[in-house]
């Protein structure tokens, strides 16, 4: 098994492998990151970042799995707003 896609989010959806580009929704936001550019997600409303589609990872979809890393800017909400050291 190998790298089948990866997002660094550096200023575009795009897949830096080159296979599945994201999809942007809306207009959504990058900023200045840890290394390089990130999506940043504090507006919220509706724009926002599909990474795959169903039907382009079918063939996968017994034995893939992701990885990621983000930061919240409040640890303070429902749920959805936590730090990962």
């Amino acid at each position: 098994m190998s790298l089948v896609g990866w997002w660094k989010l550096d200023g575009n959806a795009e897949d830096s492998l080159g296979q599945y580009d994201g999809y942007e929704q809306g207009n959504p936001s990058y900023s200045s990151g840890k290394i390089g550019d990130c999506y940043d997600n504090t507006g919220g409303g509706s724009s926002g970042i599909e990474l795959i589609r169903h039907n382009e990872f079918k063939q996968y979809e017994s034995y893939y799995s992701f990885s990621l890393w983000f930061t919240s800017t409040t640890t303070s909400g429902g749920g959805g707003a936590r730090r990962i050291p």
